[in-house]
């Protein structure tokens, strides 16, 4: 019996000790655990600025410390990307938040340069039980900045899904302005000619949010925000134009004729479509007194 309560004693003891070490842990935003079982651990409270020996850098980029830990008992790798987090601004960023450089305080850490996952991503490996301090390198971010630390196939999966969530959507916008497209050549409205164009520039808006034409010299004067704010803004003028070129019906229906039949008649092509003529339509010959039918019997 005596056995038997110690064990369960020490049974609690150890739940115990692991539930307030897990919660000291958790309630410390300022420690990053790359052993976490988040697939992604957003690092914004943890960032503390860091005065480097070099002082300010020419590209106006600024150093950041970290405290970074691994409570595991292997190797802990994390993939670091900066973020874009919502800041209001007169002026555009020039570029989009990037990591120029990444150093530990422990030469045990492993810390490579990843272009497999995109431009400024970087790969950090921990060893277990261990607690470092990192310095990171952001440049044209927010104040304060974020950083995402991701596991190696979450952002994989990410990435993936991504691409095909993004190319379904081009896809189809693609494929509607081409048919709209076809349909002012053929037929030479101004309606047609506007959700043409309305289409291409709400896919060109949607290319740019992706970084399409980050390296562009579209984006030398107002950054890749600029180049999106632009696209957006354009499509939204071609918007209104197109809702202002359709006429507004007058007659029976939603038919602009004043005629009771809803129907437009088209001209040759590239002229504008006509409504049919609303003169009246000739008498009939079947009334008239030389028709045969309207002549009296004869007895």
């Amino acid at each position: 019996m005596t056995r038997a309560i110690a064990i369960a004693a020490a049974l609690i003891a150890a739940l115990v000790a692991v539930v307030a070490n897990a919660a000291a842990t958790g309630s410390d935003p300022s420690l990053v655990d790359f052993a976490s079982p988040d697939a992604v651990i957003e690092i914004r409270e943890a960032m503390v600025p860091y005065h480097g020996p070099s002082g300010t850098q020419p590209d106006g980029s600024n150093w950041y410390l970290i405290k970074a830990t691994n409570s595991a008992v292997r190797p802990s790798s994390r993939v670091l990307q900066a973020t874009q987090t919502p800041s209001l601004a007169f002026l555009p960023r020039p570029t989009r938040p990037s990591i120029v450089g990444v150093a530990s305080s422990d030469s045990a850490v492993n810390i490579e340069n990843l272009n497999a996952y995109g431009r400024r991503a970087y790969r950090v490996i921990i060893p277990p039980a261990t607690a470092v301090e990192i310095v990171v390198q952001v440049a044209n971010a927010a104040q304060p900045p974020s950083l995402r630390a991701w596991t190696e196939p979450a952002l994989a999966a990410h990435n993936r899904q991504f691409a095909i969530f993004t190319t379904a959507v081009w896809a189809l916008i693609g494929a509607a302005a081409l048919m709209v497209s076809g349909l002012a050549v053929m037929l030479g409205h101004a309606p047609a000619r506007w959700a043409a164009l309305t289409l291409v520039l709400i896919l060109l808006e949607r290319l740019s949010e992706t970084g399409l034409f980050d390296g562009s010299l579209a984006t030398g004067v107002g950054g890749p925000y600029g180049l999106t704010a632009m696209f957006a803004g354009f499509s939204l003028a071609a918007g209104a134009r197109l809702a202002a070129s359709v006429p507004a019906g007058r007659g029976r229906g939603n038919s602009p004729c004043p005629s009771t039949r809803p129907v437009l008649r088209p001209t040759t092509l590239g002229e504008p479509w006509t409504c049919p003529s609303s003169s009246p339509a000739p008498p009939s010959s079947l009334g008239s007194a030389d028709h045969p039918a309207a002549r009296p019997a004869s007895t």
